[in-house]
């Protein structure tokens, strides 16, 4: 069957027989110009695919405002994003693997 966990950082666990695809999503909290690790709500079994981040918020401005997802582990990924109004920047992300 399908596995989930519906919360704020949560994740969608697809049967085995649709390749136990899982899809996974969050939110980091200030990910400063440095980086910051990010652990999944579950590891994935196989491969971690892809993350995708999004910055939470308009510092507003005309900054320049980018996030980016690296170094990805079956159980966590690298964060790096930043603005160059308030150097904080906080981020909601997807994850996708199996």
């Amino acid at each position: 069957g399908v596995a989930m966990s519906l919360a704020a950082d949560g994740y969608i666990v697809l049967p085995s027989w649709l390749g136990g695809f899982t899809l996974q999503w969050g939110y980091a909290p200030n990910a400063d110009g440095g980086q910051k690790t990010v652990t999944l709500p579950i590891s994935y079994p196989n491969t971690h695919l892809v993350t995708i981040p999004q910055l939470g918020e308009d510092k507003g401005g005309t900054s320049n405002d980018g996030a980016c997802a690296y170094d990805l582990t079956n159980s966590s990924f690298k964060l790096k994003s930043s603005s160059t109004t308030n150097g904080n920047a906080d981020c909601f992300y997807i994850s996708l693997g199996y």
